[in-house]
């Protein structure tokens, strides 16, 4: 366990709370920040296709704002050390390709399901070094980016004040509105990331760790967008393979991707029944 003293605040909801109001605010600095970058320092181009180095610096801004708002955060606020919050990768290591491994199956099972009967076809592949190094990058920055907010930070004080599942749940509510303002939300699509939420921090409720949640999170998106062509949670990436959708958007997930599907959904309520089953054997001893 790493170093802490008494925080400056006792209330672990409130300091949830007091930092969800400075990250947004600090959000709007962070995108002033990466525009001027963007635009005028590296003057790379705003309306390029997915998978475009602007896209890619944006994120890692934030990434890079949002660590060090939570660095600053716990070392003042919490007075407990950064890497606390969940960063020891040798002992969940076996979490993490459960995580990983456990998005590659769902995808590919839900993509299965939709092709099977001729909602989803595909084109022939195509395959572009430069946007798929990109995006492979602008996943991992985005997987820690929201793993870091959401589970590190806000659940992870959450669960120091109030019940483990309630904790829980107000995250998944908060990782759902974050994504609010993304192209095509619907409100089965809000409902998915709620679950997805909600499942994603079912490891940590146990573990307060972080690699199953950023292991999932990223092979999650990777496969999603680069690679099967989905568009991730409504945001259009260049992709090796080229989708063909013909049906309902409740179905298919239409122009938000397969976050905006009804199979998604009861794929992740499943997985989320079963792993919440899984963790509380696995950890019983460390249970909450």
């Amino acid at each position: 366990m790493h170093t802490s003293g008494t925080p400056f605040i006792k209330q672990g909801w409130l300091r949830a709370l007091l930092f969800i109001i400075v990250f947004i605010g600090f959000n709007f600095l962070f995108e002033i920040l990466s525009f001027f970058l963007v635009t005028k320092v590296f003057a790379f181009s705003t309306t390029a296709p997915g998978g475009n180095a602007s896209t890619l610096t944006r994120y890692a801004v934030a990434l890079a704002g949002t660590a060090a708002l939570i660095w600053a955060w716990r070392r003042l606020i919490d007075r407990k050390d950064f890497l606390s919050i969940g960063f020891d990768f040798k002992p969940f290591a076996d979490d993490a390709w459960t995580g990983f491994f456990t998005a590659v199956l769902l995808l590919g099972l839900g993509t299965l399901l939709l092709a099977i009967p001729g909602y989803l076809s595909f084109g022939d592949p195509t395959f572009e070094g430069k946007p798929f190094l990109i995006n492979l990058a602008l996943m991992v920055v985005i997987a820690f980016s929201e793993e870091l907010v959401v589970r590190g930070y806000v659940l992870n004080n959450l669960l120091q004040s109030v019940n483990k599942w309630v904790a829980l749940g107000i995250s998944a509510v908060f990782f759902a509105l974050m994504h609010l303002g993304n192209p095509d939300m619907s409100i089965i699509s809000f409902a998915i990331i709620l679950v997805a939420g909600f499942f994603i921090g079912i490891n940590y409720i146990y573990t307060r760790n972080l690699w199953f949640g950023i292991f999932f999170h990223f092979a999650w998106n990777f496969i999603e967008g680069p690679v099967y062509g989905y568009e991730v949670s409504g945001i259009n990436l260049d992709s090796i393979f080229q989708q063909n959708l013909d049906g309902a958007a409740w179905l298919t997930g239409g122009p938000f991707g397969f976050e905006g599907s009804l199979i998604c959904l009861l794929l992740l309520v499943a997985a989320s029944l079963f792993f919440a089953r899984y963790f509380a054997k696995k950890y019983a001893a460390a249970a909450v």
